[in-house]
């Protein structure tokens, strides 16, 4: 998550060309990252072959076998009691527990999205670069909020915000690419100041979100744990709601977060929850009994 883009980075980097007059009313283009090798160069198109080997390695061979180790372990993944599972997953769980049981995919997904920048570099075009970015942050958004992947309720909505910030500082870049040039210089300030403000709300939001744990993930496992939210006293509830088993079923229901998350955004979200799984009640809502059962 840390090497892999910067190393893809440098990769996607070899094919990029830079063009310079040449005073004879021609243009001299050079590679972007060593302005000593033309690309019309026999060195460069030995650079360009090593370049386009190393992007089958890395960019491409280490998401693919990210999710071939991943689909391999998947039965134990999706069956999991906590975060990190079993011993058998200790080498895998870097890639999936952050997210929920049945959707460790978003890792892989995610390690994608990390690389997206060097492939825009591909497109060469200023404009189409932050086109392509535009689409790809605004899709990635969408499915985030659909799907909210996260364990936990407050990486979800930490998740979403940032995917809010990236759409956002793309939109920054577009505005400033599209202004007249008279205007350029103080809409660029504006801009960067707006940036720099959405930044801070990010990491208050990742404060607050650290304050409010307890509210917004453990109350959320009480809820669905069993026995409903209420069960036994308050401080018998909260201790075992962090049984990490109760956590699971939050998650696993995702009905409770769904509610949240319309509440929070106006955002409607279809329920993650898997055939036949239990529903909890509405507090205070009737419940049939099971027929035969004792009244």
């Amino acid at each position: 998550f840390f090497t892999l883009p910067t190393t893809s980075m440098i990769i996607f980097k070899a094919f990029a060309c830079v063009e310079f007059e040449n005073g004879e009313g021609g243009v001299d283009a050079y590679m972007l990252v060593d302005m000593t090798l033309r690309c019309d160069d026999d060195r460069y198109w030995d650079t360009h072959f090593f370049a386009l080997l190393m992007v089958f390695v890395f960019p491409i061979g280490v998401p693919l076998a990210a999710y071939i180790l991943l689909w391999t372990r998947r039965r134990e993944i999706e069956g999991r009691n906590s975060r990190l599972g079993g011993p058998e997953l200790n080498v895998l769980s870097f890639f999936f527990r952050t997210y929920a049981p049945n959707r460790w995919r978003v890792g892989v997904v995610e390690m994608l999205r990390r690389l997206m920048p060097g492939w825009l570099l591909l497109l060469q075009y200023a404009s189409r670069v932050l086109l392509a970015a535009l689409f790809v942050s605004s899709l990635f958004l969408y499915g985030w909020r659909e799907i909210m992947p996260c364990y936990d309720a407050s990486s979800d909505l930490l998740g979403y915000a940032s995917s809010w910030f990236v759409v956002t500082c793309i939109l920054g870049l577009l505005a400033s690419a599209t202004m007249d040039s008279q205007l350029l210089g103080p809409s660029e300030e504006i801009v960067a100041w707006f940036l720099v403000l959405i930044n801070a709300g990010i990491l208050g939001l990742i404060a607050w979100l650290g304050a409010r744990y307890d509210k917004i993930d453990i109350y959320d496992a009480r809820e669905f744990a069993p026995g409903g939210a209420g069960a036994g006293s308050t401080a018998g509830s909260k201790s075992r709601s962090r049984n990490t088993s109760f956590l699971q079923e939050s998650r696993k229901s995702k009905v409770h977060k769904a509610r949240r998350r319309s509440n929070a955004f106006g955002v409607s979200h279809r329920t993650n929850r898997p055939p036949g799984a239990a529903v909890a009640p509405e507090p205070g809502a009737a419940v049939a009994p099971e027929p035969g059962a004792a009244v």
